[in-house]
């Protein structure tokens, strides 16, 4: 969902220096000279994105329009929306990832919930809506509600199954 926001909805590209704007047009145009190919196009699609902004940062960029908002409220939920994306990226591309499978299948109800909320109250946020005037009466019968009310316990659990598996906590 985030890669099909509009082009005002993620961070800007980044102006890129003119040597490195010259090394990626050295390498496509020796790409192009290549033989048609999955792995040519997958180098000439790469060096497309050279200076676009990345999953990773797009969904970094929505989510502090809600923690901008609240604060105190989602601590270190960058740590988890990270783990999302490198969940996906895993998922979708094989990339490796800081977590076994079996712990990355056990906290993926959890990634999707965060990323779910983020897409969804980011959008909100952008368009106006008072989300510390709602968070101060919201219940948990409304997903976004459940999610903060309960986002202390979400962070405790996924914390410890990052200790469970090894990695940071």
């Amino acid at each position: 969902m985030f890669d099909v926001l509009p082009i005002d909805a993620v961070p800007s590209d980044v102006a890129l220096s003119p040597e490195l704007a010259e090394a990626r047009a050295e390498a496509q145009q020796s790409f192009r000279r290549l033989e048609q190919s999955q792995e040519r196009d997958s180098v000439l699609s790469a060096l497309g994105r050279i200076g676009k902004a990345s999953l990773k940062q797009k969904v970094r960029h929505r989510a502090r329009l809600v923690t901008n908002s609240l604060p105190q409220k989602l601590p270190e939920i960058t740590t988890i929306l990270d783990m999302a994306v490198d969940g996906r990226n895993h998922l979708v591309h094989g990339s490796p990832t800081k977590l076994p499978s079996q712990s990355l299948d056990s906290i993926m109800y959890l990634l999707t919930d965060t990323l779910e909320f983020i897409f969804g109250a980011s959008d909100l946020v952008e368009s106006g809506w008072e989300i510390t005037e709602w968070d101060s009466r919201a219940s948990t019968s409304h997903p976004f509600g459940r999610y903060l009310k309960t986002y202390i316990g979400i962070l405790a659990h996924f914390k410890s199954v990052l200790r469970s598996a090894g990695g940071a906590a």
